[in-house]
């Protein structure tokens, strides 16, 4: 019989195949979170509210566009051994790092708007997204207000579409249960609600009321409004007439304001009938 010769390995095998390991990056991450609590292997020190955190510059850099042109763009900090951060209190530093090393952070209402400040200043957009998810499951009837301005301030744009959204489905029924925090609603908060296609509870003479009760309040007085008020008959306007509004805090009515296309000025305080539009 004639010898059989050996193959080799690379003579068996057919092919190539992209592999992956499952845990490779997350026990990676693992390891380096874990030299950043035992302080070893770590190149930098970031100091905030006089508290020290250990860190790795590559770690941060990769998740933060602030540390990545600050560690690679020859500034003073590159090559500092410790970095003092100002603009972000200690606290909001640590849930950070926490997010920038595990991926993951427990955020509540204690700590989310030091997490919102670090995150804004930090540049780290991932963990901005999250507080955006978390304010917007916690989104209601009461702070709607109050989270639109969180929104605004930090340029949340996913938390300011679901107020509009949240304000478009719900704004028949809180001009009933609480009329005072529909009055001191932004105009470009209010702009974006009474545009939208899907504002189906309020008829179009209900809108135009509560503009012009708005109005009274100053908040619409100014010409990007124009689109928005459509005026309707006189029959509805009298309507606005006989609403009861609150006063301001101060107690005195508010200046008439320019909403009628004549010129005349209006106040549902004062003007017993509103005058009706031209060629009615």
């Amino acid at each position: 019989m004639p010898s059989e010769r050996c193959l080799s390995i690379q003579e068996m095998l057919t092919g190539q195949r992209l592999c992956h390991s499952e845990s490779h990056n997350d026990s990676v991450l693992a390891a380096l979170n874990q030299q950043r609590s035992d302080g070893i292997l770590c190149d930098v020190t970031l100091i905030a509210e006089e508290q020290k955190f250990h860190a790795h510059k590559a770690v941060l850099a990769a998740c933060s566009d602030y540390f990545r042109a600050m560690f690679s763009l020859c500034m003073v900090e590159s090559g500092a051994d410790e970095v003092n951060l100002h603009g972000v209190t200690s606290v909001g530093l640590k849930q950070a790092l926490e997010f920038a090393y595990t991926g993951q952070i427990l955020l509540e209402p204690g700590v989310i708007q030091d997490v919102l400040a670090a995150g804004s200043h930090l540049q780290l957009l991932e963990l901005l997204n999250l507080c955006s998810h978390y304010l917007i499951q916690e989104l209601n009837s009461f702070n709607y207000l109050d989270l639109y301005r969180l929104a605004d301030l930090f340029n949340l744009t996913l938390l300011e579409k679901a107020v509009v959204d949240f304000l478009v489905k719900h704004l028949s029924e809180l001009l009933k249960s609480r009329p005072e925090d529909v009055l001191t609603l932004p105009y470009c908060l209010l702009q974006e609600v009474l545009k939208s296609d899907r504002l189906t509870s309020l008829s179009e003479e209900q809108i135009w009321q509560k503009c012009g009760i708005y109005a009274a309040f100053g908040a619409l007085n100014s010409p990007l409004c124009s689109p928005l008020i459509s005026l309707p008959s006189v029959s509805a306007s009298r309507e606005v007439v006989g609403t009861q509004l609150p006063l301001p805090a101060h107690g005195r009515a508010p200046a008439v304001h320019p909403l009628w296309p004549n010129g005349r000025g209006y106040s549902p305080y004062s003007c017993p009938v509103p005058p009706p539009r031209p060629g009615k």
